[in-house]
């Protein structure tokens, strides 16, 4: 996410929504994923929600992110790899997680 805010709003979303409240993580510190870490250090919010099958179906996690500015750290990294810049993302990224 781009700020705690964003991050905070989302995660009450989620739970608003039905998601159990151990599913939904917020990190502001520490991120094991180098490149979540990189947008993490750069000011970013890890926000990662933990969903089966069954969940996925009756709640849009998507649309809740998406509506609270999102940046889809999978995409992101492909992007990376795209530009052959895997070892610094920090220097292609513009964005904060």
């Amino acid at each position: 996410m781009r700020t705690i805010y964003d991050a905070q709003r989302a995660a009450k979303e989620l739970l608003h929504r039905g998601i159990p409240r151990e599913d939904v993580r917020m990190e502001a510190r520490d991120a094991s994923d180098p490149h979540a870490a990189n947008g993490v250090r750069r000011g970013g919010v890890l926000l990662t929600v933990r969903i089966d099958s069954a969940m996925a179906e009756r709640v849009d996690v998507d649309g809740a992110l998406r509506h609270y500015r999102v940046v889809d750290i999978d995409q992101r990294r492909a992007s990376w790899h795209a530009t052959r810049n895997v070892s610094s993302p920090s220097e292609t990224d513009s964005g904060r997680v």
